[in-house]
């Protein structure tokens, strides 16, 4: 059962990676009942990450009810996965990672969803497993894509394609080349690797490049075909048929590499109607193979075609060839993550020349799903020894990956950056701050509204800011907020939050130039802005409340009705700033927010509102703070509905 369970598992990733996404879940829980049979800690947890990406594939395909089911099913599991990355993070946490990046994509985080994708991909390079770095960047994209920002997902597209090549994953390669070719920019060879054709006049290595297009659909059936074979013996039957036909050979043979030395394992040609499976002869013991050749394609991982090679100077001395003449001959290397698994080798002596460069892609394209199919079967018919050697190989990562800095390629990742950049992090808010949360949700990708802490001097400051817009306007206005509160509170060393709103107002003014005759900039910001000291709470607002509760009700201290910055007539503006008393021993719950959650819509266009909120805020009053984000969360996506959200979310809380 274990090598059924384990085929089973690795065709669910093979499905997902060629965008089988319903026949992946489908194969993912007819296997959820053998999983037992998986032996170890990689296969069941490798098989629970695999499930929950299948899941996050079909999410928008199915039901309301089965949605529901399908996050809940994800979150289970990765609970599950979250023990494992935590004891081994090298090889667990990138996967931990990107079905976390899946589940933000799905709830609509559109800012965690981004971060997180970069951070899976950033651990699976970190620890070289090409294949989950590649399945990482394409979903990345498709992200990106969903969001209309082609340029980001173009770029990821790019990463993909050249991360599968690396993995040895060339007909995905293909297939990403056929469906965004404007996103794809060639690296060396590109798509077809390095190889040397060499003629009867000339030794020189020459590089070939195919302008024909493929005739895709017929290597894709052809590759499904390979694929669908599990046991050896009819595996290579169908290999070699398949191989010989596409190549326009008239005998193939087919060498596996086991334990370093090269073994004959099947035989075909056109003139017999079956494939002859062979017991394994070693090469150096065949006399039916030009064996000088073989050796020197293993050693160069190259491909080698000789239109004549019976007047090749390099090879018309191997025995084989000296004795029967040979005419075209293609020799074509299995690969492997970077290391040979065994040898097509081809032969016509019909003509000279018979094997073309676009042959040669095919046969490029055909060998990589034959390393994958072969190394299937033999797992099949000898689970024990390959699930050792698949361990040894993700333990000796022996590919090295050429590190790349990711480039900032517009305006909105530039800003998504910088904006990740400023804001406080959850570890030092959960230091000061013991029993805390932040709702915090952008309506595009960056955000105009920002939070902002501060400790000086024995007092914590925090402030909840809803700059003039949203999206790379209002980050950038961000930007200029926070660095003016830095300045202001801990350079100047301003405490008092009516003064440090009265500076902040005079500051963004002149940065903004709005003091001058004849400005025309209206920007601005509206801030709640609090001094949290040991027995008491300071707060100032412009336009906007501080909400609190020292008992069993919330309560209001309106801010002032004049923003920050913006067209004023008056020289300068005041702010007030109101003082909660708290009694010794005494606890208390405050709340900083912008208007994006109580101005959200629902589908009949009707807003929540400051009493909806007020009321929201009262029913989650008792619990911790955790749990009353989780409930503030679940009500504002039911309350939306799937209506568009208008306009970027902050809503802070915390006890004192």
């Amino acid at each position: 059962m274990a090598p059924i369970c384990t085929f089973k598992v690795m065709k669910v990733r093979s499905l997902l990676m060629y965008g089988e996404y319903q026949l992946a879940l489908q194969e993912a829980e007819e296997t959820n009942g053998m999983i037992l049979y998986l032996g170890g800690q990689y296969g069941p947890f490798e098989y629970n990450f695999l499930y929950s990406l299948a899941l996050a594939a079909n999410y928008k395909k199915v039901s309301p009810d089965r949605k529901k089911e399908s996050v809940k099913k994800i979150r289970e599991n990765q609970k599950q996965l979250l023990v494992l990355a935590e004891s081994c993070p090298e090889n667990f946490y990138h996967k931990y990672l990107l079905v976390e990046a899946e589940l933000a994509r799905l709830e609509y985080k559109n800012w965690k969803a981004a971060r997180t994708y970069e951070a899976a991909i950033r651990e699976a390079r970190k620890n070289e497993f090409q294949n989950d770095e590649a399945l990482a960047c394409e979903n990345a994209a498709l992200f990106w894509l969903s969001k209309g920002s082609v340029k980001i997902a173009g770029e990821f597209i790019n990463e993909a394609y050249h991360r599968y090549g690396l993995w040895g994953a060339n007909l995905k390669q293909s297939m990403l080349k056929s469906k965004y070719p404007e996103f794809i920019r060639e690296r060396g060879t590109g798509l077809l690797r390095t190889h040397r054709t060499i003629s009867s006049t000339t030794s020189t290595a020459t590089e070939i490049y195919s302008g024909q297009t493929l005739d895709l659909q017929s290597v894709l059936k052809s590759s499904t075909a390979i694929s669908g074979e599990i046991k050896l013996e009819n595996l290579l039957d169908k290999l070699m048929k398949i191989v010989i036909e596409n190549a326009g050979a008239q005998r193939g043979v087919l060498i596996l590499k086991k334990e370093g030395k090269l073994y004959v394992e099947a035989e075909g040609s056109i003139s017999k109607d079956d494939v002859e499976v062979l017991t394994g002869i070693p090469l150096g013991s065949s006399k039916n193979l030009p064996i000088s050749l073989i050796y020197y394609v293993e050693r160069t991982k190259e491909n080698l075609v000789l239109r004549n090679a019976s007047q090749d100077e390099k090879f018309n001395k191997d025995e084989y060839i000296k004795n029967f003449k040979t005419k075209s001959i293609l020799c074509t290397p299995v690969i492997k993550q970077g290391e040979i698994s065994g040898i097509l080798y081809l032969e016509n002596n019909l003509s000279e020349g018979a094997f073309t460069s676009d042959r040669l892609q095919i046969m490029n394209i055909l060998s990589s799903q034959a390393a994958i199919s072969i190394d299937n079967a033999l797992l099949y018919s000898n689970m024990e020894e390959k699930v050792r050697e698949r361990t040894r190989e993700l333990a000796q990562a022996n590919a090295d990956l050429e590190l790349k800095n990711q480039r900032i390629t517009d305006s909105i990742t530039y800003s998504l950056n910088i904006q990740q950049a400023i804001l406080p992090s959850d570890d030092i808010l959960a230091k000061n701050l013991k029993d805390q949360f932040v709702l915090f949700r952008p309506k595009d990708i960056v955000s105009g509204d920002f939070y902002w802490f501060s400790k000086k001097e024995g007092s914590i400051f925090l402030a909840a800011v809803d700059c003039t817009g949203h999206g790379v306007p209002g980050a950038l206005m961000s930007m200029i907020g926070n660095t003016l509160l830095n300045q202001i509170v801990n350079e100047a060393g301003i405490k008092d939050p009516g003064k440090v709103l009265e500076h902040l107002n005079r500051n963004v003014r002149q940065a903004l130039k709005q003091d001058t005759l004849g400005a025309n900039s209206s920007d601005g910001m509206d801030i709640c802005f609090c001094r949290i000291d040991e027995d008491k709470v300071l707060f100032a607002g412009a336009k906007r409340p501080l909400y609190f509760s020292k008992g069993n009700h919330i309560e209001e201290i309106k801010g002032d009705k004049h923003s920050i910055g913006g067209r004023q007539k008056e020289v300068s503006r005041t702010y007030s700033t109101h003082e909660v008393k708290l009694e010794k021993g005494q606890s208390a719950m405050f709340y900083l927010t912008t208007d994006g959650f109580m101005d959200q819509p629902n589908p009949q266009r009707q807003r929540i509102t400051s009493k909806g909120l007020i009321a929201r805020l009262q029913n989650v009053l008792s619990l911790p703070a955790y749990e009353q984000k989780n409930q503030l969360a679940a009500f504002l996506d039911e309350y939306q509905a799937g209506e568009a959200q208008r306009d970027d979310i902050t809503l802070i809380g915390f006890r004192v």
